[in-house]
């Protein structure tokens, strides 16, 4: 059966805007994101509003959801959705758009793990809270992964990033949802290969439930730790006033 992106990207960005309260309002001939009062970041800044007033504004909170938004933007760019993941130049154009989105979920996650360290929260170390954020991969791996076959690291070469290896390897999309037919696959499962034979792209899909799956974990920790919570946003904020 063959899948058009269109079906993996609405069901992306379904799953998305109902796992982190976001919603789409219209602009102009586009929609935006109104990340307000119904998300996790705001939902936690009204928690440091309890604690030191209506005017205490902590930044890393509404960085984080401005940056999410840009994961809003992606999944509501319906210019690919004819395009497949079999066709030869749709893939072309389809890598680069996933690469772009696997760029936004790795600084996510880089969010999330300083998060859960500049709030204490009892993790030894950070291969530890890259991988409490979710159970559906391992963490840690992915950001490898994206590491290498997104940001082209130019290490010595040690065999570490695929900048050493990708010469035109074959690319194969897990969205697919087909078995793919590599040996030994660059991937999110192991994203050093030491004769890699293809590069195997994450589901779209998993990857928003990865960051869903984040905003959790800090909600849990933040509601379960309450005085961490407020010795965060307490050392984190600072007053502001919104002028007119």
């Amino acid at each position: 059966m063959t899948i058009n992106f269109g079906y993996v990207r609405n069901k992306a960005l379904n799953l998305w805007l109902t796992g982190t309260g976001r919603k789409l309002i219209p602009h102009r001939n586009l929609r935006y994101d109104d990340f307000s009062f119904n998300d996790y970041e705001c939902k936690w800044q009204q928690l440091s509003w309890n604690i030191n007033g209506d005017e205490w504004h902590v930044s890393h909170f509404c960085s984080l959801g401005e940056w999410a938004s840009n994961i809003t933007d992606i999944l509501d760019d319906g210019r690919f959705d004819m395009f497949t993941f079999q066709n030869g130049k749709d893939k072309s154009f389809l890598y680069r758009h996933y690469t772009r989105y696997m760029l936004l979920v790795l600084e996510m996650i880089n969010d999330f793990v300083d998060i859960l360290k500049l709030a204490d929260i009892n993790l030894a170390s950070k291969t530890q809270r890259k991988n409490s954020l979710s159970t559906i991969t391992d963490v840690n791996e992915l950001t490898n992964f994206i590491n290498s076959a997104c940001k082209h690291k130019a290490d010595e070469r040690n065999g570490k990033h695929i900048h050493f290896h990708n010469h035109h390897l074959p690319i194969w999309f897990e969205d697919i949802q087909q078995p793919h037919p590599f040996h030994s696959p660059i991937s999110r499962f192991q994203a050093i290969q030491v004769h890699p034979d293809g590069i195997l792209i994450p589901s779209i899909v998993d990857l928003t439930q990865i960051i869903i799956d984040g905003y959790k974990v800090l909600d849990y920790h933040f509601l379960n730790a309450p005085n961490k919570f407020s010795e965060f946003a307490s050392k984190h904020g600072a007053q502001y006033s919104e002028s007119s």
